[in-house]
């Protein structure tokens, strides 16, 4: 499949897990060494070769384009692009199939209608081209829509949320001195966690 239809559908972003369930998923995944919860909303697997120059994903004064490569390329290294995690790693991974999602699509994929499971506070996500839904982060759940299919303008505010979110993340990295996501900045992530989430669960501002 096209990388921009993959890109556009940010078809597999995790669900948000309890720390000690990530950690405990973590071990049974090959090459990964942390698993991060709580303070971002939802998981993150990061590999052992994950370091991200953040000065490079979202510079001060970034275009709206410039943003989405940001959101996408920390969702893409934190490994959200496996699809097969549904089918692999159990239930704490939700999908909900949209009507719009093609045989042949899932087929690109490397999955059928059996893998994805319907989960009622799933939210659609539009980032050009809706192909299969994502479980948004908790934080953005609560703040816009619950258990209800989004129209195209509501998937667009909620891609929005998103990256709003992803900003306040990043530059409350950078405000702790940090200018890599690497395993020393999630520690320190994964240490704050508990005082971190409530920041996430404002409208995008710290």
């Amino acid at each position: 499949m096209a990388a921009s239809k993959v890109r556009n559908s940010y078809s597999d972003v995790l669900v948000r897990f309890a720390h000690d369930e990530g950690k405990k998923l973590a071990e049974l995944i090959p090459g990964s060494k942390y698993a991060i919860g709580g303070s971002l909303g939802y998981g993150a697997l990061l590999q052992d070769n994950y370091d991200v120059d953040l000065r490079l994903l979202l510079k001060a004064d970034a275009t709206p384009a410039e943003i989405d490569e940001a959101v996408y390329a920390i969702m893409q290294m934190g490994g959200y692009s496996n699809p097969r995690f549904i089918s692999e790693n159990g239930t704490n991974y939700i999908w909900h199939l949209r009507k719009e999602v093609s045989g042949e699509t899932l087929a690109a994929y490397g999955l059928s209608e059996a893998d994805l499971t319907l989960n009622v506070q799933s939210v659609s996500l539009y980032g050009g081209i809706a192909e299969i839904s994502s479980k948004l982060p908790a934080a953005v759940i609560d703040r816009y829509l619950v258990a209800k299919d989004l129209s195209r303008k509501e998937g667009r505010e909620c891609y929005a949320a998103v990256k709003e979110y992803w900003k306040c993340f990043i530059s409350w990295i950078k405000s702790q001195g940090y200018h890599r996501l690497d395993s020393e900045a999630m520690e320190h992530i994964l240490n704050e966690r508990v005082r971190l989430f409530p920041l996430f669960l404002t409208d995008g501002k710290s």
